[in-house]
């Protein structure tokens, strides 16, 4: 799950608060902020290389897809990252596909990571308070009651992507509602000043006009992920090993 990041609510008006970026911790909002960030990386293998710049280019685009992919410019790396971001019944989709090739004197590997996020319901929810303490804020089915569940299961086309002079592409999609916004940015060099990098795309989710159902409830954004990995390393003057 991704916890709630939630407002306390106030007689009359509209409400909207934002959704978590953390498990397990939420906190109270004001009105038509925006939540907290979630980057999705490609894979752990090239963590060590976070700080590469890279090219990339949007392979396609449409309503319901987009698909961006991104290689490293440095001859002693040889990298790919793919990010697939869709939308669907099953919510907002991030598909990341992660392919590094080492190469020595020695040996040859071959690293593919995948892993899929489904972001696929808000739930309003009542804090339990008890405990006095932030962890108290976060959403459990076993722990919580449930005020509503929202499917985020209907969606507006996707947004037109845009590259902006220091080499971030941007673009968003959004619920037909329009409550809850998914905005993606990715940068070609890195720029840590607005935590972004070439390794990394980040995820900012948006929530505006909630229908709030009672007063002083959280809001929980939910997600599942799907990993898998395969390595395949050739010793030179042997066979090919694969896990």
């Amino acid at each position: 799950f991704l916890s709630a990041k939630s407002r306390t609510s106030s007689k009359g008006g509209s409400k909207s608060s934002k959704g978590g970026s953390k498990s397990g911790k939420g906190s109270k909002s004001d009105r038509g902020s925006k939540s907290g960030k979630k980057s999705s990386k490609g894979g752990k293998s090239q963590n060590k290389h976070q700080s590469l710049k890279r090219s990339c280019k949007h392979n396609y685009e449409n309503d319901e897809s987009v698909e961006l992919r991104c290689a490293a410019r440095e001859e002693r790396i040889k990298d790919e990252i793919d990010f697939t971001l869709s939308t669907g019944k099953e919510g907002a989709v991030v598909q990341v596909k992660y392919i590094f090739n080492d190469k020595s004197p020695r040996m040859n590997r071959k690293v593919e990571e995948e892993y899929e996020i489904y972001f696929s319901n808000l739930v309003e929810y009542a804090p339990n308070l008890t405990s006095g303490d932030s962890e108290s804020y976060g959403f459990g089915w076993n722990e919580n009651e449930v005020v509503q569940t929202i499917n985020l299961s209907e969606w507006r086309p996707f947004s037109r992507i845009t590259k902006d002079d220091d080499g971030v592409w941007q673009f968003y999609v959004e619920t037909k509602d329009g409550t809850a916004r998914f905005s993606f940015n990715l940068s070609e060099d890195g720029m840590e000043g607005r935590h972004l990098s070439s390794s990394c795309i980040k995820i900012d989710v948006t929530l505006a006009d909630f229908p709030w159902k009672e007063k002083n409830t959280f809001v929980a954004l939910l997600s599942r992920v799907e990993a898998n990995t395969k390595l395949k390393t050739h010793y030179k003057g042997s066979r090919s090993k694969k896990s």
